[in-house]
């Protein structure tokens, strides 16, 4: 096909066809991928999921840590070392104490 005898017009619409054609393809190959996987999971007696997570289990969702740093003057002041820090922990790094020596 010689593309350069074509009007700009159908050009536009020889390419409007191959972005539907490769949409169309990708989709057929993406639906085959996935039945092929689900065969060899199917074949090896697994879970699909086991063969996503590579047999591994499931990330935990990190959960919120607990007081990470310490008021040495009042224990009750504690910091996370998330969000802003308190007014305690300012005065104390503005007083010239290391962050580490806060650390519980």
């Amino acid at each position: 096909m010689d593309l350069s005898k074509l009007s700009a017009f159908e050009l536009l619409a020889l390419e409007a066809k191959v972005s539907e054609l490769i949409e169309k393809r990708q989709k057929k190959d993406r639906e085959a991928a996935i039945e092929r996987i689900y065969a060899v999971a199917h074949r090896l007696g697994l879970p699909l999921q086991a063969i996503l997570d590579g047999g591994s289990p499931p990330p935990s969702r990190s959960r919120r840590k607990g007081p990470q740093y310490q008021d040495p003057k009042n224990p009750a002041n504690q910091w996370s070392g998330n969000g802003p820090r308190p007014a305690w922990l300012k005065a104390a790094l503005a007083a010239g104490v290391a962050l580490e020596m806060l650390r519980i």
